[in-house]
């Protein structure tokens, strides 16, 4: 049946352009061409394996570190599964976090892609995913953030940033963070070129 499928998307362009989208929250916008959305991770996975799409988009909103982790296991089982390992992976994220680009980049993410906080509801995801390119892939993205950034938990939904370059000492956030740890202009910083690390 799987076999089946495949064959007809390779048969009909249009259908082998399609691509799933996994909104958990149901509030992505308007749909785009050639996207059909599913809400959970069970139904992505179960429309993934049926052979008619390409490519499977999700999106990580700020959510609990459960939720986050369930959405890279499904990555994961993605990309082991003989009849889904060939689809392309995409994560939508509201702003790079080197530990789950990291978890993203073993379990087999082809592309990372950032939205920014509360994006997803005002673009069309078709539309970024035409524009994917090599500044797209996990390892780019982690050329590119501090390798000093630790992550503190405060509850299952919230965490602190901190600076590893300074004893975990420094609170990361807002603009810093975003402007100068989470991109290449971390290596001018005075901290990553003179860390002072936890002993």
């Amino acid at each position: 049946m799987i076999d089946e499928a495949r064959s007809k998307a390779d048969a009909d362009p249009r259908r082998a352009s399609r691509y799933l989208l996994l909104d958990q929250d149901g509030d992505a916008g308007e749909e785009c061409p050639g996207e059909e959305r599913v809400f959970t991770p069970a139904r992505c996975l179960e429309r993934a394996a049926e052979g008619d799409v390409r490519l499977v988009a999700l999106l990580f909103k700020s959510g609990s570190n459960a939720r986050r982790a369930a959405l890279v296991e499904l990555i994961s089982i993605l990309k082991r599964n003989e009849s889904t390992c060939g689809l392309t992976i995409v994560a939508f994220l509201p702003a790079r976090h080197r530990l789950l680009i990291e978890a993203l980049k073993r379990a087999g993410a082809d592309f990372v892609q950032l939205l920014g906080e509360g994006a997803a509801n005002s673009f069309c995801v078709g539309d970024a995913l035409h524009c994917l390119g090599p500044e797209d892939r996990p390892e780019h993205h982690l050329s590119e953030i501090c390798p000093h950034i630790n992550y503190s938990d405060i509850d299952s939904h919230l965490e602190l940033a901190l600076c590893g370059a300074y004893r975990n000492r420094m609170v990361l956030g807002g603009p810093r963070l975003q402007s100068t740890c989470a991109t290449a202009g971390h290596l001018a910083c005075e901290y990553y070129l003179n860390p002072r690390l936890v002993a």
